[in-house]
């Protein structure tokens, strides 16, 4: 990520002709996939798990501001940082489940967890032609899609008892209880994939776009669920103190249903989540042709219309 961040920062100094700058910021939902959605466990072809799994109850908020550097035509790149939060819940199956999500709806784990996340990314716009993009009396409709590469926090928590109560120092999986591993980290790698149209007016000043993120992760862990249920001597054997509550919230509303081994999440599927977000942003365009230093003074950077 640093080498792609160097590479920008020489890239915005280069004398391209007809770069502009945009800054931008955003608002709009976040929606979590995992081990928690509704019906995770039976989907049977790789959509299910985006088609199968809304519920509107779990929309959560998120938030977004960038930079950008576009080039001549159809290309940019940008530094993002999006500030989001998602949950999911046992309890969104329903008493009317059968087999698994029954099961699941009766056992009610659930979690809930702020995510920052920063990111590099390529967008590509072929609408995008400079000579389109110069001043004219309609407005300008651009789809884009997009290719990043970040890395992100989480901290997965619940409600214990009106309690807030953190998962992770927990070991709900018995993560370094005796047993040679560790517990997972809460900074981890994503790659985000963007779809979206760009609308933009006439004055070329600003635009106004609705945009689509889904973020690939490498962790199953941002709802603390993902391989088996553990011994349940474990947490009274190395970590007496809080050996009520892990159990508790490894096993839910049914501590004795449960053995040793027993599936506790899909460990074949990570977890990801999708946002959508309307975003206003606004433009600073870079005079090309200027060769001196006295010229480079008189740049108007403010004037996108000329």
């Amino acid at each position: 990520m640093r080498k792609l961040i160097v590479v920008l920062i020489l890239t915005s100094s280069l004398k391209t002709y007809s770069q502009f700058h945009e800054f931008s910021a955003g608002a709009g939902f976040s929606y979590y996939y995992g081990d928690l959605n509704i019906r995770n466990f039976d989907y049977t072809y790789p959509l299910a798990l985006v088609l199968d799994n809304f519920d509107f109850r779990n929309y959560k908020a998120s938030y977004s501001v960038s930079y950008r550097l576009n080039f001549k035509q159809r290309f940019s790149i940008g530094l993002n940082f999006y500030h989001l939060y998602l949950s999911g819940y046992d309890s969104d199956n329903g008493a009317n489940s059968t087999g698994n999500n029954l099961i699941r709806y009766q056992r009610n784990l659930s979690f809930f967890s702020t995510v920052n996340q920063g990111f590099v990314d390529l967008k590509f716009e072929p609408w995008r032609v400079n000579d389109r993009w110069n001043k004219t009396t309609k407005w300008h409709f651009s789809p884009f899609v997009s290719l990043g590469f970040g890395i992100f926090g989480f901290n997965p928590k619940t409600i214990y008892q009106g309690k807030e109560i953190e998962l992770q120092p927990l070991s709900t999986e018995g993560q370094s209880l005796g047993n040679n591993t560790s517990r997972y980290s809460l900074t981890q790698i994503c790659l985000p994939v963007g779809a979206g149209i760009r609308f933009t007016p006439p004055s070329r000043r600003f635009s106004v776009s609705l945009d689509f993120q889904y973020s690939y992760t490498f962790t199953d862990y941002i709802d603390d669920v993902s391989t088996v249920y553990p011994d349940k001597n474990l947490f009274s054997t190395f970590n007496p103190v809080n050996a009520s509550i892990a159990q508790n919230l490894a096993y839910g509303y049914r501590p004795n249903f449960y053995a040793t081994g027993e599936r506790r999440g899909d460990s074949k599927q990570n977890d990801h989540w999708l946002t959508g977000q309307i975003k206003f942003s606004y433009f600073i365009k870079e005079k090309s042709g200027c060769s001196t230093a006295e010229d480079n003074k008189k740049r108007k950077f403010w004037d996108f219309t000329k």
